[in-house]
C-alpha cells in the first residue's frame, strides 16, 4: 500500500549548511501493522512521518501510494490524500478550546464537506471507540490529558483513513494513561496501518508488531520487513477498496460550504465575548475615522499635492547634455559572454587574458552615453511655453564650482600672524582638509568634509516659489525682503535654525585656530567618553589611575573650547568677493636639480639623505626652490630677491625655510637658512645649530613650459584693486518653514 523508494530529504538556508535529515530511505508498509519508528532526536523519525502524512515534500526519491507514484502530485492532491487517506496524532493535542469535543471531531468531517446529520453520527461512533461516549458536550479544559488524546485520535479516526500517523503520543502523558492510549492504538492497528514515533522502546517493544530503528537520515534495522504487494495483491486490494470508497463517497478536493464557515467564526467570536466587543469598539472607531477622512477629502487632495511640490523642489527634474543610461549598464553586466575554448595547448603553453581589452570591449555596452541637444529652441521652450502650473522655477548648471571664483577675509589667527588675508572659499576648505588630516583620529575622515559640504549653490530664479517654502529670519534689504541681486548671498539655515560648523568654517567665520581647535575638542570627547566606560568595568584597584587621566583629559578639554554665538550681524556683516577672472596663462623656467648631502657630522643616524628641488622662476620675476628633503616638503625663497651671484645659476645664494614640528598637539616652526655655494656646498644654518654638508648635483635640466596661474590667496590684490572683483555680502537669512519635510534649497 505504502512504498518509499530512496527518500531524500535536505534542508536548505541561505547562509547555513544544507541539512540533510533522511539519506536515501527504502521501505515498504502493509495495510495492517502497527509500525513503531525509535531512534535519537535529530535522526529524521519525524521528518519521515511529516513525508508519508504528506505534510512534507521529499526532495528526492519517490512515495508510492496504492502502487500509484506521486512525484507529479500538486498540492491539491496532497490536500485529497490528506484529507480522506491519513489521520494524524500529535503529542500536543490541538484542540480548539472554545468548541465541544463532539464539534473538535467533527472538525475533520466539515472540512470535507459531510453534511450535519452524518457527520454528528460518525463523530459519535468515534467517540464511542476511543471510550468517550457521554462526553459529547464537554470543552477540552475539562478533560484529563489522557482524555484529550482519546479525544485526538478519535478526530483522527473518523474519517475512516487507511493510515494512521501518532508523533510521540504518549509524550506528555503519565504511565497509565500511556498505557491506555497505547491499547487504543494496537485495537485500530487492527484494519488499518499505523505508524507511530516514539522515544519509549519499552512501549514499542510491547504494542508494535513492528519496529524500525533509525540512525543519522537512514534505516538501521527492521524486526518484520516486507518486500511489497504484487501485483496480483495490489489489485484485489484495491477492488476491495471500491466499495468502501463509494460508501464514504468521492475524494473530492477539501471544501467547507458557505454556511459553515461564518457559523465556525461566529462561535469563535461568542467564545470570547469581551475580545470581540472590544474589537467591535476599535472597529467603530476606525469606520468613523475612515469617514472623517473622506469628509476633508479635498483637504487632503490639497496636503497631496503640496507634499508633491516639497518632494520636486528637493529633487527636480533635470535636462543634463550627457547622461548614462542605466538600463544599458545592467544589462552590459549581466549578459557577459561566455568564455571561448582555450585555443593552445595547456600542456606546454601558458594563457594569458587581456583584461584591460575585455574591458575596452564591454566599455560601450556597459557605458551608452544618450546626449541632448541642449539648444536656443529648448531653452526658449522651457522659459516661454510650459504651463506656469507645471514650473515654479529654472535652474542653470553649468558644472562650476562657484566656491573658486568666490573669496572671503580670514585669519588664521595665532600669535605670529594677526592680519587677514583674502583667499577663495574652495581654497579654505582644501586648506582645512589638509589639517584636519593631521588631527588623530581624525585625518581618515577629512575626506568627507570636501564630499558630503556642498555648500554653495546657485539660488532658483523664483523668489515667491522659495519663500512659499522659507521664512526670512533677517535681512539687510531695504525692505527687509528677499535677496534678488546678482551679488547678493542667502544663507539658508535648518528649520531649527542650526547651521554646521563646517558650513562656518569653510565660508571664513572662523579662524584657523578656532575652526581646528573644534576638531580636538570633538576628539578629546571620544577619548573621555572612553575612558569613561573603561572606568566603569575596571577593578577597583585600576580605578583611580583612570581617574586621574579623566581628570588630565577633562582639563585638556576645556582648553580647546570654542562657544562663539553668532548672531545675525555677524553673519551679515562677513565680506565675500567674487572674481570672474582667475586664471591666465603664462610661461613658468623651471631648473630642475637633485642633490646629496652627508649629515654624519650631524648625527650617525643620518648618512645620506635626497633632495629633489626644481628652482622656479615665473613670467612675474618670482623665483623660489620647491621639492623635497628630510622627507618633508621643501619651499624656499631668495633671501635678498635682487642678488644674482651666478646667472647660469640662479640658484647660488641664500634661501629661506620654515620646518614644521608637531609635538603633543603643539606645531613648532623652526626657521633655517639654506647658503648654497657655486661649487656645489653648502651651509644649513638652524636657529640653534649649524652645520656644512656637500650638495652635489649629479642631473640638471632646463624648462620653458606654458602654465595656468590660480592663487588661492588674492590678499593683495584684492586690496590694491589690482584684480577686478565684486563685493558680495549675505542679504538674506531663511529658514525652512514648520512642517516642511524637503524645500528646494540645502542647508549652507
Amino acid at each position: 500500500m505504502l512504498k518509499l523508494i530512496n527518500i531524500k530529504k535536505d534542508y536548505v538556508t541561505k547562509g547555513v549548511p544544507t541539512v540533510h535529515a533522511l539519506k536515501g530511505l527504502n521501505v515498504n508498509f502493509r495495510r495492517n501493522e502497527f509500525v513503531a519508528i525509535l531512534g535519537a532526536s535529530g535522526c529524521g523519525k519525524t521528518t519521515l512521518l511529516n513525508i508519508i502524512g504528506g505534510l512534507d515534500r521529499y526532495s528526492d526519491g519517490d512515495l508510492i501510494i496504492e502502487g500509484k507514484s506521486t512525484k507529479s502530485y500538486e498540492d491539491r492532491d496532497w490536500d485529497t490524500y490528506r484529507n480522506h487517506s491519513v489521520g494524524f496524532v500529535f503529542q500536543s493535542y490541538n484542540l480548539i478550546g472554545h468548541q465541544t469535543i463532539l464539534k473538535n471531531v467533527e472538525l475533520a468531517l466539515t472540512i470535507s464537506g459531510v453534511k450535519k446529520e452524518e457527520r454528528k453520527a460518525r463523530a459519535m461512533e468515534a467517540l464511542r471507540i476511543v471510550g468517550l461516549e457521554g462526553m459529547e458536550k464537554k470543552k477540552p479544559n475539562q478533560l484529563s490529558g489522557g482524555q484529550m488524546q482519546r479525544v485526538a485520535i478519535a478526530r483522527s479516526l473518523v474519517n475512516n483513513p487507511e493510515i494512521l500517523l501518532a508523533d510521540e503520543p504518549t509524550g506528555a502523558l503519565d504511565s497509565e494513561t500511556s498505557v491506555q492510549i497505547m491499547d487504543l492504538l494496537k485495537e485500530v492497528a487492527k484494519d488499518r496501518l499505523v505508524i507511530m514515533v516514539t522515544h519509549n522502546p519499552d512501549l514499542a517493544y510491547k504494542y508494535a508488531t513492528r519496529i524500525i530503528k533509525m540512525s543519522d537520515g537512514l534505516l538501521t534495522d527492521d524486526s518484520d520487513p516486507y518486500a511489497g504487494e504484487t501485483p496480483e495483491e495490489l489489485k484485489k486490494a484495491l477492488d476491495n477498496k471500491a466499495a468502501i470508497i463509494a460508501a464514504k463517497g468521492n475524494k473530492k478536493q477539501t471544501s467547507m460550504s458557505f454556511i459553515t464557515a461564518p457559523g465556525l467564526s461566529f462561535s469563535n467570536l461568542l467564545s470570547k465575548l469581551k475580545r470581540t466587543i472590544l474589537i467591535s469598539i476599535a472597529g467603530s472607531i476606525g469606520i468613523i475615522g475612515v469617514s472623517s477622512v473622506l469628509a476633508v477629502s479635498q483637504g487632503v487632495h490639497n496636503y497631496v499635492g503640496n507634499m508633491q511640490d516639497d518632494m520636486l523642489s528637493e529633487y527636480p527634474l533635470g535636462i543634463a547634455e550627457r547622461s548614462v543610461d542605466i538600463t544599458s549598464l545592467m544589462d552590459g553586466l549581466s549578459n557577459w559572454e561566455k568564455r571561448e575554448a582555450v585555443k593552445f595547448d595547456p600542456r606546454t603553453e601558458v594563457g594569458l587574458n587581456s583584461m584591460i581589452k575585455y574591458l575596452m570591449d564591454k566599455y560601450k555596452d556597459i557605458f551608452s552615453v544618450k546626449e541632448n541637444d541642449i539648444n536656443k529652441d529648448l531653452l526658449a521652450y522651457l522659459e516661454q511655453k510650459i504651463d506656469p502650473k507645471y514650473l515654479h522655477a529654472l535652474e542653470y548648471d553649468f558644472t562650476l564650482d562657484p566656491t573658486n571664483n568666490i573669496f572671503t577675509t580670514w585669519n588664521r589667527g595665532y600669535d605670529d600672524d594677526h592680519d587677514d588675508h583674502v583667499v577663495s572659499l574652495n581654497g579654505l576648505t582644501q586648506m582645512y582638509i589638509s589639517e584636519l588630516a593631521t588631527v588623530p583620529k581624525f585625518g581618515v575622515f577629512s575626506i568627507f568634509m570636501d564630499l558630503f559640504t556642498n555648500f554653495m549653490k546657485p539660488l532658483p530664479a523664483n523668489p515667491s516659489f522659495i519663500l512659499d517654502q522659507y521664512d526670512i529670519l533677517a535681512s539687510s534689504s531695504p525692505d527687509g525682503g528677499m535677496a534678488t541681486g546678482v551679488n547678493d548671498l542667502v544663507l539658508v539655515v535648518d528649520e531649527d535654525q542650526t547651521l554646521t560648523d563646517l558650513v562656518l568654517g569653510q565660508a571664513g567665520y572662523y579662524t584657523q585656530r578656532e575652526f581646528l581647535n573644534i576638531a580636538f575638542k570633538a576628539v578629546k570627547e571620544q577619548d573621555l567618553a572612553d575612558l569613561k566606560k573603561q572606568y566603569e568595568k575596571a577593578p577597583e584597584a585600576q580605578k583611580p589611575a583612570i581617574e586621574k587621566q579623566i581628570e588630565e583629559l577633562e582639563k585638556e578639554i576645556k582648553i580647546y573650547t570654542y562657544d562663539e554665538i553668532f548672531n545675525f550681524n555677524t553673519l551679515l556683516d562677513k565680506n565675500f568677493y567674487y572674481v570672474p577672472e582667475l586664471y591666465k596663462t603664462g610661461t613658468v623656467e623651471t631648473d630642475k636639480l637633485k642633490y646629496y648631502v652627508d649629515l654624519s657630522a650631524l648625527s650617525e643616524q643620518y648618512k645620506t639623505v635626497e633632495f629633489d628641488m626644481e628652482y622656479v622662476q615665473n613670467n612675474s620675476g618670482t623665483s623660489l626652490i620647491t621639492g623635497t628633503g628630510f622627507g618633508l616638503p621643501l619651499c624656499l625663497t631668495k633671501v635678498d630677491p635682487s642678488t644674482v651671484i651666478d646667472p647660469d645659476k640662479p640658484w647660488v645664494g641664500a634661501w629661506k625655510g620654515k620646518l614644521s614640528i608637531s609635538m603633543n598637539d603643539t606645531n613648532i616652526d623652526l626657521d633655517y637658512v639654506v647658503d648654497i655655494k657655486d661649487d656645489g656646498t653648502a651651509q644649513i644654518s638652524f636657529p640653534l645649530l649649524h652645520f656644512d654638508s656637500g650638495y652635489h648635483p649629479y642631473e640638471y635640466k632646463h624648462e620653458t613650459i606654458k602654465a595656468f596661474n590660480y592663487e588661492c590667496d588674492q590678499t593683495s590684490k584684492i586690496q590694491n584693486h589690482e584684480i577686478e572683483f565684486s563685493s558680495m555680502k549675505v542679504k538674506t537669512i531663511l529658514k525652512r518653514k514648520k512642517g516642511l519635510n524637503f524645500g528646494s534649497l540645502q542647508r549652507g
